[in-house]
């Protein structure tokens, strides 16, 4: 019997390259180089490139960092693969979501039926 090698996708390899499609996206979208990133994140250009090609897995704070160097809500950013209009708005969604964690069980239930509505 023919042996094949088929290599596994880890959790880590798709979070990370969701989190590098909507890194770069998101760079595209507000013409954000990546010196320009390096600058406000504090990571070097190597990282960044590396990170954006899937060449490594970043760590946690690497991720965090580069998202406080774009301004967005890293939570939004690695949760999946994001459209370019939601992208722009994953800062907006983090504040939304820390408000949502504070909320007492039944007032959290209601918040989430007046946004199923709005989503249909």
């Amino acid at each position: 019997m023919k042996q094949t090698n088929v290599q596994k996708v880890t959790d880590f390899e798709l979070v990370s390259a969701i989190f590098a499609r909507n890194m770069t996206l998101f760079m595209k979208v507000n013409s954000i180089s990546g010196n320009a990133l390096a600058a406000t994140s504090g990571i070097p250009q190597k990282t960044l490139w590396v990170t954006m090609n899937l060449k490594n897995i970043p760590t946690l704070d690497t991720c965090k960092r580069i998202c406080d160097g774009l301004d967005v809500d890293m939570r939004a950013m690695i949760s999946r693969t994001l459209t370019e209009q939601e992208v722009q708005r994953t800062k907006r969604v983090g504040r939304v979501f820390d408000t949502l964690l504070t909320l007492a069980s039944e007032k959290l239930s209601a918040a989430r039926e007046i946004v199923e509505a709005f989503a249909k």
